[in-house]
């Protein structure tokens, strides 16, 4: 579905995939899916935004947070955390950032930005409200279908680790800045957007044998069963083994939006401030300058890359997108804070 919308540029928006393997594997690390959309946080702080910590990992390029992914795929697996800066489109990011949606991409994605922990950086203006975690880092090439994963040790929403959505890309915001950098977003397809779709491709069926003398070849004596790693937030806010009543809203789910977008430098500077998305305000000031400022900041840039908001996939950068489907094992990298 990701290739249906030219604008999605194939990994925008609907950027899901499923595969299968051959040969059983075991001993691997499994964990549940959730298929409903994190519920908005009571609060947004500036140490811990959201609150919603994950975890990330995987097999991509790597490099550290000035230089950007400068070391190839090396096949190791790295593992970092972050912090859930927000649940929110491109739609919303860009018309807060440049005054105008630049597009028409209203889906939302789960969003994290990769904070510098010394704040020297100059591009890194705290995309979304957080501090930097003391593993912090990012994604980069290589990474796509790499795991959102909600951790249960930071998370008291959930007892287990949950994965929430795959990763497709990440966006830079200044011509001189580099990709996979400090100041840089990651975003991930959720997967409540698309549950339907994913459990009616997922080949591995849970089945059970339906009341009643039947014969074992007959195809209608069986019925599917619930897979017991989907999980869903009941109506009690516990998580709980189950499927969404509604379908996935697809390309179309442009809510819920929560989290706070800033443009918010090292420093009290003029005009400067953040927007909850939620319902639209401005926090702590009226960040209305934000956008002009930006813009001018921006001017260097082709006209082409900030119309995009110079967004890229996180595929392996030697291939084009048709040569990378279905997506690569999950691959996230990791950029050493030092």
């Amino acid at each position: 579905r990701s290739l249906e919308d030219p604008a999605a540029q194939g990994f925008l928006e609907a950027d899901v995939a499923i595969s299968s393997l051959d040969t059983p594997a075991a001993g691997l690390p499994t964990w549940s899916l959730l298929f409903s959309p994190l519920p908005a946080p009571d609060e947004i702080t500036a140490e811990n935004g959201t609150g919603y910590h994950v975890n990330i990992t995987g097999y991509g390029r790597t490099g550290n947070g000035t230089a950007g992914d400068i070391q190839g795929i090396d096949w190791r697996r790295r593992a970092a955390e972050n912090m859930i800066g927000a649940l929110t489109s491109f739609n919303s990011r860009n018309t807060f950032l440049f005054g105008n949606p630049l597009g028409d991409l209203p889906q939302v994605l789960y969003s994290l930005d990769f904070d510098d922990p010394n704040k020297i950086n100059p591009f890194d203006f705290n995309l979304f409200k957080d501090e930097p975690r003391e593993r912090e880092a990012t994604t980069a090439g290589g990474d796509s279908g790499g795991p959102l994963i909600l951790d249960a040790a930071n998370n008291p929403i959930t007892n287990e680790d949950l994965v929430i959505g795959v990763l497709s890309g990440g966006s830079r915001f200044f011509g001189p800045q580099v990709f996979s950098s400090y100041g840089t977003q990651s975003f991930y397809q959720p997967l409540f957007l698309y549950w339907d779709w994913i459990a009616a491709n997922n080949p591995y069926r849970y089945v059970t044998a339906k009341a009643g003398d039947g014969a074992w070849e007959d195809a209608t004596h069986w019925e599917t069963t619930l897979d017991p790693n989907y999980r869903i937030i009941n109506a009690d806010g516990d998580i709980v083994n189950g499927i969404p009543t509604t379908p996935g809203a697809g390309t179309e789910g442009d809510a819920p939006q929560w989290g706070e977008i800033c443009f918010d430098r090292e420093g009290d500077n003029p005009g400067e401030g953040c927007q909850d998305l939620s319902d639209g305000e401005g926090t702590p000031r009226p960040a209305m300058a934000t956008a002009r400022r930006l813009l001018r900041s921006a001017k260097s840039m082709p006209s082409c890359m900030m119309r995009l908001a110079m967004v890229r996939p996180r595929r392996r950068l030697k291939l084009s997108l048709l040569q990378v489907v279905p997506l690569p094992v999950a691959a996230v990298h990791w950029l050493v804070m030092v």
